[in-house]
């Protein structure tokens, strides 16, 4: 049943619309009636009528400022406004304000009941155009995610029709950016999906927050089940965008203990190019040399890639970087290879020695925990390796320009 309300001062016109049309048989019930527009207003907030019937003349407030605050008040329903034949312009002009007609006095019933019956079929197709585009506004970022995820995997061929999509469907992705990839490097730590969910959105938050710090804000995301993705215009380097990811990674890193990897691309010139430049930022994430560290890296080429002997003495060098007595030749047989291959092929493919690499990822960890301020200097050196504490403050003083004690008492 469509629910009415009548506001009129003339009780006998109020009494003629309730009692001599059979409302019911038009599936209309008379839920209130009124004596002027500010009891009318009271009465529609708590009733809530499908219906309004309103005179346009009326004591305390008049029918066009009814109409008026009835819209203010966003009261969904069909106004109904009754004129006398001297009021005929003035109720047009409550068309305007959102009355869905008007009807002149003396009422004829048989006209009332076709204009209720009009305004309920209005009334119908309003509130399902509004079903309709709320419901496609809650489907529309499940859309946006889907033609992003096509643009990424290269489903579009050509620039035209990437660029009639992103137009479409309103999608922040410009033909000149970057790809920026960061996943979560053992999600498999991670058993309930609401945790990894967690940190991939902690992560995205801090990285986009940092970029938008820089004033970028020209750019699209997409998360997926332990990795996201970052679509951000060219009006910034990447040398600049890898600095907001490495800030970014030290504000997470306060916050979540599991191990991320993020990757930039170089820049793309055309959209169907972003394909490219995507595998480019996932192989980035990727290419970590230090293991079970957070890290930011730039896009390689294909011949940079890591010998697998470099990553497997990484990977040894993490387990193992605590022990005093860790030499090159422990890592070379571990990997079974020679003294000399090992420190060739570092040499070459990382560009770094292999005691240079261990010093780093020593001092990496070294500043976690100068970080967390929970250890004392000499505690950390033996921690990560030196027995000597003041050897270590040299390395480190060498290394990164400040000591350790100066560096932990800085505000992070």
């Amino acid at each position: 049943m469509y629910k009415m309300m009548i506001v009129d001062d003339e009780y006998l016109v109020r009494m003629g619309i309730k009692e001599t049309i059979p409302w019911e048989d038009y599936g209309v019930t008379v839920v209130a009636e009124a004596t002027n527009g500010k009891e009318g207003l009271e009465l529609a907030k708590k009733y809530q009528p499908d219906i309004i019937i309103s005179d346009i003349k009326m004591p305390f407030m008049d029918g066009l400022e009814f109409v008026q605050q009835l819209n203010n008040l966003q009261i969904d329903c069909e106004i109904i406004i009754l004129s006398g034949y001297k009021d005929f312009e003035y109720a047009k002009h409550t068309l305007e304000n959102g009355a869905y007609s008007y009807l002149l006095k003396p009422i004829d019933n048989d006209e009332l009941v076709s204009t209720v019956q009009k305004s309920i079929i209005s009334l119908q197709e309003k509130r399902e155009k509004e079903n309709y585009y709320n419901q496609l506004e809650e489907e529309l970022p499940i859309i946006r995610k889907k033609v992003l995820n096509n643009i990424l995997i290269g489903s579009y061929m050509k620039n035209a029709q990437i660029s009639e999509k992103v137009k479409f469907y309103n999608i922040n992705v410009h033909n000149q950016g970057y790809v920026i990839f960061g996943r979560l490097d053992y999600p498999e730590n991670l058993e309930e999906k609401e945790k990894i969910e967690k940190v991939i959105q902690g992560l995205l938050g801090f990285v986009i927050e940092q970029i938008s710090a820089g004033r970028i804000t020209d750019l699209s995301s997409i998360t997926y089940d332990s990795y996201f993705v970052i679509l951000v215009d060219n009006s910034i380097n990447r040398h600049k965008l890898k600095e907001y990811c490495t800030t970014a990674l030290e504000d997470y890193e306060r916050q979540y203990g599991s191990i991320v990897s993020i990757g930039i691309s170089s820049s793309y010139r055309q959209y169907k190019d972003i394909k490219i430049a995507y595998q480019e930022a996932q192989k980035s994430a990727k290419l970590k040399l230090f293991p079970m560290i957070n890290s930011v890296s730039t896009a390689k080429s294909l011949l940079s890639e890591y010998h697998p002997q470099v990553i497997a003495a990484m990977n040894y060098i993490a387990q193992n970087y605590s022990n005093k007595n860790l030499t090159i030749k422990m890592i070379a047989d571990h990997v079974y290879v020679s003294e000399s291959f090992l420190m060739h092929v570092f040499k070459d493919n990382v560009g770094k020695t292999v005691n240079e690499c261990l010093t780093e990822y020593r001092m990496i960890i070294a500043k976690k925990k100068l970080m967390s301020g929970q250890f004392k200097i000499y505690e950390i050196a033996d921690q990560i390796g030196y027995g000597d504490s003041k050897y270590f403050s040299q390395l480190f003083k060498k290394r990164e320009g400040i000591s350790p004690s100066d560096f932990a008492k800085k505000d992070y």
